[in-house]
């Protein structure tokens, strides 16, 4: 017995009978039980496909984070809900009617431009329309972008948005993932080492062209505040919006856009519905529901004097939601510090428009005034949004030394956002998200402050030019803020626990000079700022150590030794690099990162600071850094402006040096066209060997830049130059396709016959990637189409083995040899066959190929399509003298290969082209066997009819009935015995079938067998005899017929010795006419047990045979239970009777 095999016995109490060292399983309860094996070996295929699971999961994981960015919701999340039935009006109108039902496309393209003044509620309306949306249509892909003029650069622009629409179809849809995915790891191959980002034109062109995929889900996209997107980007995504709803309407896809903006007088789109949100009476109808709920309810008031302030509340705002949600806030609130006629002169005070409110609300003079302007200039002028404590802390009067008092106190978040709002005269508002900032409350405040000199209004003090002087204003407090600091606290621990004391410090840290540069290019403070500049060098190092440990700029250690020009330079401080070189001179002094100033500036590409440097004497050819020089950097990051300025300053195109060898190649990592044309026509070596791919042209084809290899070719590029991963050029590009490459190489006399790469020839390459326009190409100059090489051998198996029909055409048009032998399939007509390609296979029958050539997994052609079940194939290899008896491979012959996979088709055409049924081969012998083995009822009829012997020994069974009572195939087995199969052949595992039938408790195939004349006391295999295997294993109806048909209970053999034996002490009921012949046995032989001395053993044998003895009394033996079944006791004693009786498994 195996060593791994659990043995459970049968028996009615508890049991733990294991052995082996693999999992035990045992029973415990009654009845029979099986020998068991452990099969818990983990198939190694299993856990590659779980590796493989986890890397997809791993690589979409990386791909939607590609795509994402901070904030990338929060505008959405930020806009309020729509007050109960205020915005339900919108789903009545005619407009949206049609366009939710997409009627008259041709007008509209399925496009809804909702328009409306400031302050309407044009954004709440979207938010409810949304959620209306995805309640409504269940079956369409739903997606929304709300642009945010308050929010970071990607917020408020065309590339933000792209990049949030892609990343919600992507999250909820497999086959806009699977149709992106090939972008994003080709940028990975190229760019991973090296940090990229997607560009604007190449998710465009992606959804412009995706879009166009009628079986693609119904997509529906909702666009808002279009007038808050960057002045430089409405246009470009109105056009985009534009050509996206055409190019769904022609390829009848379901698009519907639904966008809302302010109303643009020269922007527009040719084809819309468009709706006016003020102009709508059902809007007045929301406006209407909204102030019957929210205007305040008193019982002093009267009814019909509340609805006529309701009344002219509606009328005077003009359709503007934001305007009414002011009003009745100020109305409350007089009504609050009065009565009723406090709230109508409220109202008679208030001007009917939104600028005029908020005029009002920041007119109104206060203990407070002062706090009120200098937070609305920080929310107006602040780098980045403010964090509501930053804000509080700007305007909390609080000197070093009470400053963590003042914080333990007042910077709780309840605390923070009362005086946010109070201060602000509720201008201000918390931004929701993960990182919570400030805002105002609407786009229109921002316009307001920007206009009209309402800076100058607020704040006398201001002057001029309002902005660069409060930007002055607020540098002073980051230097004040910064200056309460002692300078030598440089620690981690001590930087950590200044954060936490000065809430603001992160900031001022950080844009300290962004607001100095602001306030000097405005002519603001020019004294002051350089006098702090020949001051600095008492806070510079805490500083940047500050802000290596917790700034948003980081500095790194690399940047330790840094001056103040490099990081000046970096930032694109102009101003501040012009005074400060008024004051140090050095322009050439190293240090940073980049090495210094020149390159920092370069890599940054802040252009009029390159101009400044280098006109006060910057080395443009220094070396060092992270790119080696300056125009490396500027070259690698896209600079073209820079590289033009540096080399009408004879800059040095080949310096070498830096992480990508030289200019030209960090140029072409990138694609950047121009930058590579301007320094290759001022003489960069487009032949220089350098970098990962070994050479620019092989570096430029790889990556598909077609222009730039036109370019390299033109200035001489030697293009048949070894290098790099795919050996040369050529191989390169067409390893990905790139046509017009490889195009542009062979005109330009690349070897086409040239040998190397991972393909070793580019003729096999094409063709295994079924590139047919290069194989053409390739063709046409006379490439070779038997070169040997490749997985596959050669080229055509290579097209072939892929189904690539026209490909095979050309290539055997070509003279490519339809008999080659070699590669993974051994020759053309099998690679063929492992896909079943019958036209293929037509082909290369028709141009000569040797359909009874030998090669391959399965010997030749017809067997492998005999295994395939390819019937046309089959049938056609026939006809073109396939011989049908051909031995060899897996299966020996095709015959036994069709039977044994079930194909009874093709089993037909092989017999009938005279296969010989009776030809050995395979795991089971013959065909017949194999056929009967797997249950294939048709085909064994067919064979036995076309004279296969049924009787044949040999294979895994011995014979066929054997296999047929082993299997449980009861139909075979009539089949057989019905063609004189002989019954009692001995063979296989359990001796004869009759004993592989009782084994398995097939109960008809015993009864069939038996009533043949199958010999139920023949001795052999397994279990010895049948009786033995049926009692074994608990088949009580089998037990029944062999005793019946004249079974010798006593019969030796198995485990226990006998079927008696085992039935004595397995528990299991037997019936009164076994029981019958049971009690005529005279004896049961100590033998049958181990510890046959045992007084247990003997008084038990004791009762059974005086219960035997013929004549004996009817009284029942203790040992016996009930008239009808034979058990043993379940007293304690005998609970477990293979253990008192000494039997040892």
């Amino acid at each position: 017995m195996p060593l791994n095999a659990s043995i459970s016995n049968s028996g009615s109490g508890p049991q733990n009978v294991n052995t082996g060292n693999g999992t035990q399983n045992n029973s415990n309860g009654p009845g029979a039980q099986f020998i068991k094996f452990n099969f818990f070996r983990v198939d190694p295929s299993i856990n590659r496909q779980a590796d493989k699971a986890t890397s997809l999961q791993k690589e979409k994981a990386d791909c939607l984070h590609s795509l994402c960015f901070p904030n990338i919701d929060v505008r959405r999340d930020d806009i309020a809900h729509a007050y109960p039935h205020t915005c339900e009006w919108l789903f009545h109108t005619t407009e949206f009617r049609e366009w939710r039902e997409r009627t008259d496309l041709p007008t509209h393209k399925g496009v809804l431009w909702i328009k409306g003044k400031p302050g309407a509620g044009k954004s709440t309306l979207m938010k409810h329309t949304l959620r209306h949306c995805q309640k409504v249509f269940g079956d369409r892909l739903i997606v929304a972008y709300f642009f945010n003029a308050r929010g970071d650069g990607l917020e408020k622009s065309l590339l933000g948005m792209l990049r949030s629409i892609l990343y919600q179809l992507l999250s909820q849809d497999d086959v806009w993932y699977e149709h992106f995915v090939p972008l994003f790891r080709d940028k990975e191959e190229k760019h991973k080492v090296w940090g990229w980002e997607w560009q604007q034109l190449q998710l465009k062109e992606f959804m412009l062209s995706e879009i166009q995929k009628w079986q693609l889900k119904p997509l529906l996209l909702l666009i808002d505040a279009l007038d808050e997107c960057n002045q430089e980007d409405v246009r470009a995504v109105v056009d985009f919006l534009e050509r996206l709803s055409i190019n769904a309407v022609n390829a009848r896809a379901t698009l519907s856009i639904c966008l809302s903006s302010r109303h643009y007088p020269n922007i527009r789109m040719e084809r819309t519905l468009e709706l006016t949100v003020e102009t709508s009476k059902d809007h007045g109808e929301g406006i209407n529901t909204y102030i019957r709920e929210t205007l305040i309810r008193d019982n002093m008031i009267d009814p019909e004097i509340r609805r006529k302030i309701g009344t002219e509340i509606r009328q005077k705002a003009s359709g503007l939601f934001m305007w009414v949600v002011l009003v009745v806030a100020m109305l409350n609130q007089a009504y609050d510090k009065g009565r009723v006629e406090t709230m109508q002169r409220t109202l008679e005070k208030v001007p009917d428009n939104l600028e005029k409110v908020f005029n009002t609300l920041l007119s109104k003079d206060g203990p407070n005034k002062a706090e009120t302007v200098l937070m609305i200039q920080w929310v107006l002028f602040c780098r980045r949004p403010l964090k509501p404590e930053e804000l509080v802390a700007t305007v909390a009067e609080a000197g070093p030394e009470n400053l963590k008092v003042l914080n333990r106190l007042i910077f709780t978040s309840e605390n923070v956002q009362k005086r946010i709002t109070s201060s602000s005269k509720g201008l201000i508002e918390v931004r929701k998200g993960n990182a919570a900032s400030v805002q105002f409350i609407h786009q229109s405040v921002n316009d307001l402050l920007l206009r009209n000199k309402r800076l100058q209004t607020l704040d006398q003090a201001l002057g001029p030019d309002p902005i660069s002087a409060t930007h002055g204003r607020l540098w002073v407090f980051c230097r004040s803020y910064i200056e309460r600091v002692d300078p030598t606290l440089t620690s981690e621990e001590h930087i950590r626990e200044l954060n936490d004391n000065y809430p603001f410090l992160e900031y001022a840290a950080n844009h300290i000079f962004d607001h100095a540069e602001k306030a000097l290019s405005g002519g603001a403070m020019q004294e002051t700022i350089v006098q702090w500049l020949r001051m600095r060098n008492d806070r510079f190092g805490w500083w940047k150590t500050f802000l290596n440990t917790s700034g948003e700029h980081s500095y790194s250690e690399r940047d330790k030794d840094a001056g103040l020009l490099y990081v000046l330079s970096l930032r694109g401080s102009q101003s501040l690099v012009r005074a400060l070189l008024e004051l140090e001179p050095n322009v050439n002094a190293q240090g940073g990162g980049y090495g210094n100033a020149l390159q920092a500036a370069s890599a940054a590409g802040y252009a009029d600071i390159v101009k400044i440097l280098v006109e006060k004497g910057a080395d443009i050819n220094a070396q060092g850094g992270f790119y080696g020089n300056a125009l490396q950097a500027a070259s690698h990051r896209g600079y073209t402006d820079i590289v033009k300025i540096l080399v009408q300053k004879e800059v040095n195109v080949n310096a070498q040096g830096g992480e990508y060898g030289n200019a030209l190649y960090a140029a072409l990592y990138r694609g950047y066209t121009d930058i590579v044309r301007v320094l290759v026509e001022k003489g960069a070596d487009v032949n220089v060997q350098s970098g990962e791919y070994g050479n620019a042209l092989y570096a430029a084809s790889a990556a598909g830049y077609t222009e730039i290899v036109r370019i390299f070719v033109k200035k001489g590029a030697n293009v048949n130059v070894q290098g790099g991963k795919h050996g040369n050029a050529l191989y390169a590009a067409l390893y990905r396709g790139y046509t017009d490459i490889v195009r542009i190489l062979v005109e330009e006399r690349a070897d086409v016959n040239i040998q190397g790469g991972k393909y070793g020839n580019a003729l096999y390459a094409a063709s295994a990637a079924g590139y047919t326009d290069i194989v053409k190409i390739l063709v046409q100059k006379g490439v070779n189409v038997n070169a040997q090489g490749g997985e596959y051998g050669n080229a055509l198996q290579a097209a072939l083995s892929k189904g690539y029909t026209e490909i095979v055409m050309i290539l055997v048009e070509k003279g490519a040899d339809v008999n080659a032998q070699g590669g993974k399939y051994g020759n053309a007509l099998q690679a063929a066959l492992s896909k079943g390609y019958t036209d293929i296979v037509k082909i290369l029958a028709e141009k000569g190929a040797d359909v009874n050539i030998q090669g391959g997994d399965y010997g030749n052609a017809l067997q492998a399509a005999s295994a395939k079940g390819y019937t046309t194939i089959v049938r056609l290899l026939v006809e073109k003298g396939a011989d049908v008896n051909a031995q060899g491979g897996e299966y020996g012959n095709a015959l036994y290969s069709a039977s044994a996979e079930g194909y009874t088709e093709i089993v037909r055409i092989l017999v009938g082209k005279e296969a010989n049924v009776n030809a050995q081969g395979g795991f089971y012998g013959t065909a017949f066997q194999a056929a009967l083995g797997k249950g294939h009822t048709e085909i064994v009829r067919i064979l036995v009819d076309k004279g296969a012997d049924i009787n044949a020994q040999g294979g895994q069974y011995g014979n066929a009935l054997y296999a047929a009572s082993y299997r449980g195939y009861t139909e075979i087995v009539g089949i057989l015995l019905k063609k004189g199969a002989d019954i009692n052949a001995q063979g296989g595992f359990y001796g004869d079938a009759l004993q592989a039938a009782s084994a398995g408790g097939y109960t008809r195939i015993v009864r069939m067998l038996v009533e043949k004349g199958a010999d139920v006391n023949a001795q052999g295999g397994e279990y010895g005899n049948a009786l033995y295997a049926a009692s074994y294993q608990g088949y009580i109806e089998i037990v029944r017929i062999l005793v019946e048909k004249g079974a010798d209970i006593n019969a030796q053999g198995g485990f226990y010795g006998s079927g008696l034996a085992i039935v004595a002490f397995s528990g299991d009921a037997v019936s009164d006419g076994i029981r019958n012949r049971i009690q005529s046995c005279r004896s049961i032989q100590y033998s049958d047990f181990e510890d046959s001395n045992s007084e247990e053993v003997q008084r038990l044998v004791s009762e059974l045979q005086s219960m035997w003895e013929p004549g004996a009394s009817q009284a029942k033996p203790a040992a016996l239970q009930s008239s009808s079944k034979m058990v043993i006791n379940e007293a304690p004693a005998r609970a477990q009777p293979w253990k008192i009786l000494g039997i040892r498994p």
